[in-house]
Protein backbone atom coordinates (compact mmCIF):
# COMPACT_ATOMS: atom_id res chain seq x y z
CA UNK A 1 0.00 0.00 0.00
CA UNK A 2 1.12 3.18 -0.93
CA UNK A 3 1.56 5.89 2.27
CA UNK A 4 -0.56 8.98 1.32
CA UNK A 5 1.75 12.37 1.50
CA UNK A 6 0.46 15.41 1.11
CA UNK A 7 3.28 18.04 0.34
CA UNK A 8 4.81 20.86 -1.70
CA UNK A 9 5.72 19.84 -5.44
CA UNK A 10 9.16 19.34 -6.77
CA UNK A 11 9.49 21.78 -9.93
CA UNK A 12 10.56 20.29 -13.52
CA UNK A 13 10.15 21.14 -16.55
CA UNK A 14 10.59 19.18 -20.00
CA UNK A 15 11.96 20.33 -23.12
CA UNK A 16 9.81 17.81 -25.32
CA UNK A 17 6.98 16.40 -23.81
CA UNK A 18 7.30 14.47 -20.27
CA UNK A 19 11.25 14.42 -20.82
CA UNK A 20 14.72 16.06 -20.40
CA UNK A 21 13.93 17.83 -17.05
CA UNK A 22 15.14 21.16 -15.51
CA UNK A 23 13.68 23.33 -12.86
CA UNK A 24 11.07 25.69 -13.55
CA UNK A 25 8.59 27.62 -11.57
CA UNK A 26 4.78 27.60 -11.79
CA UNK A 27 2.84 29.87 -14.79
CA UNK A 28 2.31 33.66 -13.91
CA UNK A 29 1.11 35.64 -16.73
CA UNK A 30 -1.05 34.37 -20.07
CA UNK A 31 -0.55 31.16 -21.82
CA UNK A 32 -0.71 29.84 -24.76
CA UNK A 33 -3.37 28.47 -25.33
CA UNK A 34 -4.01 25.27 -27.89
CA UNK A 35 -6.82 23.90 -29.92
CA UNK A 36 -7.32 20.60 -30.60
CA UNK A 37 -9.49 19.76 -33.80
CA UNK A 38 -11.70 16.61 -33.17
CA UNK A 39 -10.56 13.10 -33.80
CA UNK A 40 -11.54 11.63 -36.90
CA UNK A 41 -11.52 7.99 -35.20
CA UNK A 42 -12.25 8.94 -31.17
CA UNK A 43 -15.52 10.74 -30.20
CA UNK A 44 -15.01 13.09 -28.05
CA UNK A 45 -17.44 15.05 -25.58
CA UNK A 46 -17.97 18.22 -23.42
CA UNK A 47 -20.38 16.80 -21.30
CA UNK A 48 -20.65 14.34 -18.53
CA UNK A 49 -22.38 10.98 -19.50
CA UNK A 50 -25.97 11.06 -18.39
CA UNK A 51 -26.89 8.67 -16.04
CA UNK A 52 -29.04 5.47 -16.85
CA UNK A 53 -31.39 3.07 -14.38
CA UNK A 54 -28.68 0.57 -14.27
CA UNK A 55 -26.72 0.91 -10.63
CA UNK A 56 -23.16 2.67 -11.22
CA UNK A 57 -20.54 1.98 -8.95
CA UNK A 58 -19.51 4.18 -5.84
CA UNK A 59 -16.62 5.13 -5.20
CA UNK A 60 -16.98 7.97 -2.19
CA UNK A 61 -15.90 5.73 0.17
CA UNK A 62 -12.44 6.44 -1.18
CA UNK A 63 -12.65 10.42 -0.36
CA UNK A 64 -10.68 12.00 2.53
CA UNK A 65 -12.31 14.96 2.87
CA UNK A 66 -11.49 18.13 5.52
CA UNK A 67 -14.48 20.07 6.16
CA UNK A 68 -12.74 22.42 8.39
CA UNK A 69 -9.89 23.27 5.62
CA UNK A 70 -12.93 23.01 2.54
CA UNK A 71 -10.63 20.11 1.27
CA UNK A 72 -11.35 16.33 -0.51
CA UNK A 73 -9.19 14.34 -2.02
CA UNK A 74 -8.77 10.68 -3.53
CA UNK A 75 -7.15 8.14 -1.46
CA UNK A 76 -5.81 4.62 -2.81
CA UNK A 77 -5.31 5.80 -6.63
CA UNK A 78 -1.82 4.00 -7.75
CA UNK A 79 1.20 5.90 -8.19
CA UNK A 80 3.96 5.35 -11.21
CA UNK A 81 6.96 6.88 -11.75
CA UNK A 82 8.91 8.32 -14.26
CA UNK A 83 11.96 9.03 -13.42
CA UNK A 84 14.49 5.70 -14.73
CA UNK A 85 12.17 4.49 -17.44
CA UNK A 86 9.12 5.81 -18.93
CA UNK A 87 10.37 8.93 -19.72
CA UNK A 88 7.74 10.79 -21.26
CA UNK A 89 5.50 8.42 -20.78
CA UNK A 90 2.75 10.68 -18.51
CA UNK A 91 -0.29 9.88 -20.15
CA UNK A 92 0.19 5.95 -20.05
CA UNK A 93 1.42 6.15 -16.98
CA UNK A 94 -1.79 8.47 -15.28
CA UNK A 95 -4.29 5.81 -17.48
CA UNK A 96 -2.78 2.89 -15.67
CA UNK A 97 -3.20 4.96 -12.17
CA UNK A 98 -6.56 5.20 -13.70
CA UNK A 99 -7.15 1.21 -14.34
CA UNK A 100 -5.81 -0.09 -11.32
CA UNK A 101 -8.02 2.38 -9.26
CA UNK A 102 -10.75 0.65 -11.13
CA UNK A 103 -9.57 -2.87 -10.30
CA UNK A 104 -8.38 -3.56 -13.89
CA UNK A 105 -5.06 -5.30 -14.18
CA UNK A 106 -3.18 -2.98 -16.58
CA UNK A 107 0.66 -2.38 -16.19
CA UNK A 108 2.66 0.24 -17.84
CA UNK A 109 4.86 -2.26 -19.47
CA UNK A 110 1.80 -3.97 -21.12
CA UNK A 111 0.16 -0.42 -21.85
CA UNK A 112 3.08 0.40 -23.72
CA UNK A 113 3.79 -2.29 -25.88
CA UNK A 114 0.48 -3.85 -27.14
CA UNK A 115 -2.37 -0.62 -26.49
CA UNK A 116 -0.80 2.90 -26.67
CA UNK A 117 -0.69 3.60 -30.27
CA UNK A 118 2.05 4.89 -31.27
CA UNK A 119 3.71 7.09 -33.99
CA UNK A 120 7.01 8.53 -35.55
CA UNK A 121 8.60 11.42 -35.18
CA UNK A 122 8.73 14.53 -37.19
CA UNK A 123 10.76 13.62 -40.39
CA UNK A 124 11.15 15.88 -43.35
CA UNK A 125 9.20 14.51 -46.54
CA UNK A 126 10.35 15.38 -50.06
CA UNK A 127 8.96 19.06 -49.54
CA UNK A 128 11.53 20.11 -47.46
CA UNK A 129 8.82 20.45 -44.33
CA UNK A 130 8.54 18.70 -41.38
CA UNK A 131 5.58 15.85 -40.89
CA UNK A 132 3.91 13.51 -38.38
CA UNK A 133 1.05 12.36 -37.29
CA UNK A 134 -1.32 14.52 -34.69
CA UNK A 135 -1.16 13.49 -30.92
CA UNK A 136 -4.55 13.26 -30.89
CA UNK A 137 -4.43 10.27 -33.10
CA UNK A 138 -1.19 8.46 -31.47
CA UNK A 139 1.87 9.54 -29.14
CA UNK A 140 4.53 10.99 -31.37
CA UNK A 141 7.46 9.50 -30.72
CA UNK A 142 9.31 6.69 -28.00
CA UNK A 143 7.73 6.93 -24.53
CA UNK A 144 10.38 5.30 -23.56
CA UNK A 145 12.82 8.01 -24.45
CA UNK A 146 13.60 11.78 -23.11
CA UNK A 147 13.17 13.42 -26.93
CA UNK A 148 9.22 11.96 -27.01
CA UNK A 149 6.51 14.48 -27.69
CA UNK A 150 3.71 12.71 -26.08
CA UNK A 151 0.14 12.20 -27.10
CA UNK A 152 -3.79 13.27 -26.38
CA UNK A 153 -7.04 12.01 -24.60
CA UNK A 154 -8.39 10.82 -27.74
CA UNK A 155 -5.36 8.84 -28.49
CA UNK A 156 -5.62 7.09 -24.93
CA UNK A 157 -9.35 6.75 -25.69
CA UNK A 158 -7.72 4.41 -28.54
CA UNK A 159 -6.04 2.71 -26.54
CA UNK A 160 -8.12 1.82 -23.70
CA UNK A 161 -10.83 0.71 -26.84
CA UNK A 162 -8.48 -2.02 -26.68
CA UNK A 163 -9.66 -3.24 -23.28
CA UNK A 164 -13.12 -2.35 -23.68
CA UNK A 165 -15.10 -0.20 -26.25
CA UNK A 166 -15.89 2.92 -24.45
CA UNK A 167 -14.41 2.45 -21.02
CA UNK A 168 -12.33 5.79 -21.27
CA UNK A 169 -14.37 9.17 -22.34
CA UNK A 170 -12.76 12.39 -23.57
CA UNK A 171 -13.37 15.37 -22.46
CA UNK A 172 -12.89 18.46 -24.25
CA UNK A 173 -13.29 22.15 -22.89
CA UNK A 174 -15.36 20.91 -19.49
CA UNK A 175 -13.75 23.39 -17.06
CA UNK A 176 -11.95 21.93 -13.40
CA UNK A 177 -14.51 22.87 -11.31
CA UNK A 178 -17.13 21.15 -13.62
CA UNK A 179 -14.22 18.09 -13.56
CA UNK A 180 -14.32 17.71 -10.08
CA UNK A 181 -18.22 18.22 -9.40
CA UNK A 182 -19.34 15.72 -11.59
CA UNK A 183 -16.08 13.28 -11.01
CA UNK A 184 -14.16 14.27 -8.02
CA UNK A 185 -16.52 14.60 -5.68
CA UNK A 186 -18.23 11.50 -6.50
CA UNK A 187 -14.57 9.79 -5.85
CA UNK A 188 -13.54 8.85 -9.62
CA UNK A 189 -9.92 10.40 -10.47
CA UNK A 190 -9.51 12.84 -13.96
CA UNK A 191 -6.38 12.47 -16.14
CA UNK A 192 -6.01 16.09 -17.19
CA UNK A 193 -3.66 17.58 -19.43
CA UNK A 194 -1.19 20.36 -18.70
CA UNK A 195 2.26 21.31 -18.38
CA UNK A 196 4.98 20.18 -16.08
CA UNK A 197 4.99 22.06 -12.93
CA UNK A 198 2.34 24.41 -14.45
CA UNK A 199 5.07 25.99 -15.96
CA UNK A 200 4.28 28.52 -18.77
CA UNK A 201 3.32 27.01 -22.14
CA UNK A 202 5.29 27.64 -25.15
CA UNK A 203 5.36 26.74 -28.91
CA UNK A 204 7.60 24.94 -30.08
CA UNK A 205 8.20 22.45 -33.23
CA UNK A 206 5.39 22.60 -35.94
CA UNK A 207 5.01 19.63 -38.60
CA UNK A 208 2.52 18.89 -41.00
CA UNK A 209 0.07 16.20 -40.04
CA UNK A 210 -1.48 13.57 -43.16
CA UNK A 211 -4.92 15.17 -42.34
CA UNK A 212 -2.93 18.19 -43.97
CA UNK A 213 -3.15 20.80 -41.22
CA UNK A 214 0.06 22.18 -39.80
CA UNK A 215 0.62 21.33 -35.87
CA UNK A 216 2.60 23.32 -33.10
CA UNK A 217 3.45 21.25 -30.01
CA UNK A 218 2.93 22.92 -26.92
CA UNK A 219 5.34 22.55 -23.94
CA UNK A 220 6.19 21.40 -21.52
CA UNK A 221 3.09 18.79 -22.17
CA UNK A 222 2.42 16.89 -19.40
CA UNK A 223 -0.76 14.24 -18.58
CA UNK A 224 -1.75 13.93 -14.58
CA UNK A 225 -4.45 12.12 -12.23
CA UNK A 226 -6.54 14.95 -10.74
CA UNK A 227 -7.35 13.81 -7.20
CA UNK A 228 -8.74 16.90 -5.11
CA UNK A 229 -9.29 20.15 -4.36
CA UNK A 230 -9.05 23.38 -1.70
CA UNK A 231 -9.71 26.47 -1.75
CA UNK A 232 -6.54 27.46 -2.91
CA UNK A 233 -4.87 24.39 -4.66
CA UNK A 234 -5.46 21.37 -6.36
CA UNK A 235 -4.14 17.88 -5.84
CA UNK A 236 -2.73 15.63 -7.82
CA UNK A 237 -0.97 11.95 -8.34
CA UNK A 238 1.55 12.81 -10.49
CA UNK A 239 4.56 10.66 -12.86
CA UNK A 240 7.10 13.52 -11.77
CA UNK A 241 6.47 13.81 -8.26
CA UNK A 242 8.06 11.07 -5.64
CA UNK A 243 5.02 11.67 -3.21
CA UNK A 244 2.05 10.21 -4.36
CA UNK A 245 0.00 13.15 -4.29
CA UNK A 246 1.41 17.06 -4.30
CA UNK A 247 -0.52 20.05 -5.18
CA UNK A 248 -0.32 23.36 -7.36
CA UNK A 249 -1.89 25.98 -7.52
CA UNK A 250 -5.02 26.71 -8.52
CA UNK A 251 -4.27 29.76 -10.85
CA UNK A 252 -1.19 27.68 -11.99
CA UNK A 253 -3.39 24.60 -12.82
CA UNK A 254 -6.26 26.34 -14.30
CA UNK A 255 -3.48 28.06 -17.05
CA UNK A 256 -2.23 25.05 -18.19
CA UNK A 257 -5.01 23.06 -18.29
CA UNK A 258 -6.42 25.83 -20.78
CA UNK A 259 -3.06 25.82 -22.73
CA UNK A 260 -3.13 22.46 -23.30
CA UNK A 261 -6.97 22.60 -24.99
CA UNK A 262 -8.84 21.67 -21.67
CA UNK A 263 -8.19 18.12 -22.28
CA UNK A 264 -9.76 15.50 -19.73
CA UNK A 265 -10.29 11.87 -19.68
CA UNK A 266 -12.30 9.89 -17.38
CA UNK A 267 -13.51 6.06 -16.99
CA UNK A 268 -17.37 5.35 -18.16
CA UNK A 269 -18.48 3.49 -15.47
CA UNK A 270 -21.33 2.24 -17.30
CA UNK A 271 -18.96 0.43 -19.78
CA UNK A 272 -16.77 -0.65 -16.60
CA UNK A 273 -19.55 -2.77 -15.44
CA UNK A 274 -19.29 -4.57 -18.49
CA UNK A 275 -15.30 -4.95 -18.54
CA UNK A 276 -15.55 -8.94 -18.35
CA UNK A 277 -13.93 -10.44 -15.64
CA UNK A 278 -10.02 -11.69 -16.48
CA UNK A 279 -9.36 -8.30 -16.43
CA UNK A 280 -9.74 -7.86 -13.23
CA UNK A 281 -7.14 -7.28 -10.43
CA UNK A 282 -7.54 -10.68 -8.47
CA UNK A 283 -6.59 -9.32 -5.26
CA UNK A 284 -7.09 -5.68 -4.35
CA UNK A 285 -4.63 -4.83 -2.63
CA UNK A 286 -2.24 -5.72 -5.63
CA UNK A 287 -3.02 -2.68 -7.22
CA UNK A 288 -1.99 -0.32 -4.47
CA UNK A 289 1.82 -1.03 -5.55
CA UNK A 290 4.48 1.31 -7.02
CA UNK A 291 5.94 -0.33 -9.57
CA UNK A 292 7.99 2.78 -10.03
CA UNK A 293 12.04 1.68 -10.49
Amino acid sequence: MHKRVMGASVCFLMLTGCGSMIVQEEAEGPPVVLTIPGSTAVTTTTKPVETTTVPLPVWDENLEIDEENEKIVIQGVPHFTQFSQYLTACESLATCSLLQYYGIDMTPDVFLDGYLPVSDYPEKDSDGELHAEHPANAFIGDPMKGDAFGCYNSAIVRATDKIHKGLALAHNNMSLPELCKHYIDRGEPVVIWATINMARASKTISWHTPGGEIYTFISPEHALVLLGYDENNYYFCDSLQYNDICSYRKEAVEQAYEALGEQSLVINQRVLLQVPDFWRISNVEEMNHDDSE
